[in-house]
């Protein structure tokens, strides 16, 4: 990310968040919930993992998921509401992702 860009903060108590994984760097949000859902779209095969971070304490790594094709989603748990997290992504290039609040 270069340094005239900015995290933007997406509030997902508003709605669910869906948005291209080359873009998914560039956001953070907010959730009021201790569950939230991440679903991967794609019409190609693909793997990956999603690390969820805690943008409240120093960026902290929390919580990892694989995902492929056959396991389309995972479920983040145990989350601290009121806090606002970032959803880093390694391997699913081309795919979008769908993070909702459960």
């Amino acid at each position: 990310m270069g340094e005239d860009e900015q995290i933007q903060l997406y509030d997902l108590t508003q709605g669910n968040l869906e948005i291209p994984i080359e873009e998914l760097g560039n956001y953070a949000f907010y959730t009021n919930s201790t569950k939230i859902s991440v679903k991967v779209k794609s019409d190609q095969h693909f793997e990956g993992s999603l690390t969820l971070i805690d943008v409240s304490q120093n960026n902290a790594e929390i919580q990892y998921h694989e995902v492929n094709t056959e396991e389309k989603s995972c479920v983040f748990t145990g989350l601290i509401s009121v806090r606002n997290y970032r959803v880093e992504s390694t391997g699913l290039e081309g795919c979008t992702v769908i993070i909702s609040e459960k």
